[in-house]
């Protein structure tokens, strides 16, 4: 993919950029809300092991169904299903991670490319580091503004398309 990526950008190397950066940043909360749910998955399971999870159900049965019985254990149905869901969530986490490594070389090359030091840090803070437009400026330093670097930005990236 990287080969493709670049190749396509040979001439123009940053007429992409913006789609990359929107991309990696969508990733990385992709990212955030998986490994949320891992970690829920895994509390749910620990718990169920730990606590000797057991369900109740009464049921009726015998002659004429009359008698009552009352049906309790472990719900192997329900802890097999939540292993293979987290699995699943697992193997998503691995997935995005490896595409938030191959969008981040793609940045992080797009980036050297870049002339203006001023810009490059402020990219990086914004969409590498997740700063707000306040903390970008703060970090600037000097008389930089959240809207002047925001605008700074967004018209590089506008003028690159």
């Amino acid at each position: 993919m990287v080969g493709i990526f670049v190749q396509k950008n040979i001439g123009g190397l940053m007429s992409n950029l913006k789609e990359a950066l929107d991309q990696y940043t969508a990733i990385k909360k992709e990212r955030e809300y998986i490994a949320e749910k891992v970690m829920a998955l895994e509390r749910q399971i620990e718990r169920m092991e730990q606590s000797g999870y057991s369900v109740k159900d009464t049921v009726r049965g015998g002659e004429g169904n009359m008698h009552h019985y009352t049906i309790e254990g472990f719900p192997y149905g329900d802890y097999s299903r939540r292993k293979t869901l987290l699995r699943v969530r697992r193997q998503q986490l691995i997935d995005r991670d490896e595409k938030l490594a191959e969008l981040e070389t793609q940045v992080e090359h797009f980036l050297s490319e870049l002339a203006d030091s001023r810009l490059r840090q402020m990219i990086e803070y914004r969409y590498i580091e997740n700063m707000s437009w306040v903390q970008v400026a703060d970090r600037m330093g000097g008389n930089n503004t959240a809207d002047g670097c925001r605008m700074a930005v967004e018209r590089f990236l506008r003028n690159k398309r």
